[in-house]
């Protein structure tokens, strides 16, 4: 709960890019099986979240906080998902959809050519 209320301190710390796969691993711990923090997320989180995910070139960070977004919208315990944040995540999806995993998101006759490529791989 301490680290939740210092969440946007952590999201805005400058690390190195392999460290800042660390921090998502802590705060996917903070948010697993604790309904409290995970209806405390707000709006500025998830934005900030996926800022990370665009600007980094670290594929573990990437995929690490992916992890983070996964245990923000579901309750462990008790497969519950919370449909706000699920709401909140596909929401920047959507706004970010361009730039974030391009190839499987935009659109495009270049987009559909590469999505082949990838199905097919």
């Amino acid at each position: 709960k301490r680290l939740f209320n210092r969440i946007d301190d952590l999201l805005e710390v400058k690390v190195p890019g392999t460290a800042l796969a660390d921090v998502a691993d802590l705060l996917t711990e903070v948010f697993t099986g604790s309904l409290e923090l995970i209806l405390k997320v707000t709006e500025a989180h998830v934005e900030r979240i996926f800022d990370i995910i665009i600007h980094s070139d670290n594929p573990i960070v990437k995929a690490q906080f992916m992890v983070t977004l996964q245990a923000m919208t579901k309750i462990e315990e008790l497969d519950l998902p919370v449909g706000r944040n699920q709401a909140l995540i596909v929401k920047n999806f959507c706004r970010f959809r361009d730039t974030f995993c391009p190839e499987v998101l935009a659109e495009g006759k270049d987009t559909e050519t590469e999505r082949m490529r990838i199905l097919t791989e």
